[in-house]
C-alpha cells in the first residue's frame, strides 16, 4: 500500500463526514439551545464549551470509524467501497484510540464532571459494541434499533444537557425530538438496505419484520411522532428565546409555500442520494423539510449567541461547516429555483430534494 494511497484513504474516511452532517448539527443545536439564557453568555472565552464540542466531534467520528472497521467484510460482500480499507491497520488503531480517549476524557476532565463522564462512557461503549463482536447490537433486531438511536442522538444530546445541568421538561422534549429523528433514519436505511442485508445475512429489525410492516411502522407512528415533537420543541424554543420567532415564522410558512411551488412544478423533487434508490417516493416532504430546517435555526442561534458575546463568534463558522451537505444538496438548488422563478425562466429543471 503506497503512502499516497494511504493518505488519500485517510482523508476520505467516512468518519470525517460526521463533522458536516446531521449528527453534528443536532449536537450544535442542542448546545446553542442550552446556552441561551445562561450565565455562560459572558465576555470570557468558554473553554469548557470548546472541550464539549471537541469531545462530541471525536465521539461522532469514532462511532463511524468503528462501524466501518467492523463492517469491512460485510461491506465487501455487499459490494460497498470503503476508504477505511486503504488505511494501514496501525494508523487505524492509533486513530481509533485517540478519538475514543478524546471523546471520553476531554470535556469531563476539564469540568471534573463525573456524570458527564458516565454519559460519554456509556455512549462510547454502546457505540463500540453496536458494530463490534461479540455483542454486535446492529444485528439484534429491536435492540439494535434502540442502541443505534441512543448512540447517534439520545446520548449525545443527553451529554449536552448534562454538561449544562439542564434537566427540565424542554430538555426531555429535545431528547425526544432527536431520538425520534434517529429512529426514523435507522428504519429508513434498514428498509433501503433490506435486499443487501438479506444477501449478507445481517438480521436487522426490518429483515425480521419485513419491509412492508416496517414501512407502515415508520409512516404511521415514527414520522408523525417526530413531526409533533418538533413543533412542540419549536414552541419551547420561542419561550426560551422570544426573538427566535423571526426565524420560526418564516420556516413554518415556508413549508406550505414549498408545497405550492411543487404542485405548480416551479420546482421538482429529485433524489440527490445516488446510493439510495426511491428516496423521493418513500420519504414525505415534511420529513426532509424538518431536517433541513435545523440549518437556519442553528445559524440564527449561533448569530444570537455571537451578538450576546463576541467570544461566541466561533460558533458561526462551526454552524456553517456543519451544514456543508445540506447547503449543497438543498439550499443551493432551492435558491436556483427561486432565481429562475423571479426571472420568469423555464419551470423545468429546478430541483428540490
Amino acid at each position: 500500500m503506497t503512502y499516497h494511497r494511504s493518505l488519500a484513504g485517510f482523508l476520505r474516511l467516512k468518519a470525517w463526514r460526521e463533522l458536516a452532517d446531521t449528527n453534528m448539527q443536532v449536537c450544535l443545536f442542542s448546545i446553542l439551545y442550552a446556552l441561551m439564557g445562561e450565565e455562560r453568555l459572558n465576555e470570557s472565552i468558554d473553554w469548557g464549551l470548546l472541550t464539549l464540542i471537541a469531545s462530541l466531534a471525536a465521539y461522532l467520528c469514532y462511532g463511524v470509524l468503528v462501524n466501518d472497521i467492523c463492517d469491512m467484510e460485510v461491506d465487501a460482500a455487499a459490494g460497498k467501497k470503503r476508504s477505511v480499507r486503504e488505511v494501514p491497520k496501525m494508523i487505524l488503531t492509533f486513530l481509533t484510540g485517540f478519538l475514543f480517549l478524546t471523546g471520553l476524557l476531554l470535556a469531563p476532565l476539564h469540568a471534573w464532571d463525573l456524570l458527564l463522564f458516565s454519559v460519554m462512557g456509556s455512549a462510547l461503549l454502546l457505540c463500540t459494541f453496536y458494530s463490534a463482536p461479540p455483542l454486535r447490537f446492529k444485528e439484534r433486531g429491536v435492540l439494535g434499533v434502540v442502541v443505534d438511536m441512543m448512540v447517534e442522538k439520545t446520548l449525545p444530546v443527553l451529554a449536552v444537557f448534562t454538561f449544562f445541568r439542564k434537566f427540565s421538561l424542554d430538555a426531555l422534549l429535545g431528547i425526544l425530538v432527536f431520538s425520534a429523528m434517529q429512529l426514523k433514519i435507522i428504519l429508513d436505511h434498514q428498509i433501503f438496505d433490506y435486499q443487501a442485508d438479506v444477501a449478507s445475512g445481517v438480521e436487522t429489525l426490518v429483515v425480521r419484520l419485513g419491509p412492508r410492516r416496517s414501512q407502515a411502522l415508520v409512516d404511521g407512528v415514527v414520522r408523525p411522532l417526530y413531526a409533533v415533537a418538533y413543533l412542540l420543541f419549536c414552541f419551547a424554543l420561542y419561550l426560551r428565546v422570544p426573538p427566535s420567532l423571526l426565524i420560526l415564522l418564516p420556516l413554518l410558512a415556508g413549508f406550505p409555500t414549498l408545497k405550492v411551488m411543487l404542485k405548480k412544478e416551479v420546482i421538482i423533487r429529485v433524489n440527490i442520494r445516488g446510493d439510495i434508490g426511491g428516496w423521493v417516493e418513500r420519504i414525505p416532504l415534511y420529513d426532509g423539510y424538518i431536517t433541513a430546517s435545523l440549518g437556519p435555526l442553528i445559524l440564527f442561534l449561533a448569530a444570537y449567541a455571537a451578538l450576546a458575546s463576541p467570544t461566541y463568534l466561533f460558533l458561526l463558522p462551526l454552524a456553517l461547516a456543519s451544514q456543508l451537505y445540506i447547503v449543497k444538496g438543498h439550499y443551493l438548488r432551492l435558491l436556483t429555483s427561486l432565481r429562475t422563478l423571479m426571472l420568469g425562466g423555464a419551470q423545468t429543471g429546478d430541483h428540490y430534494p
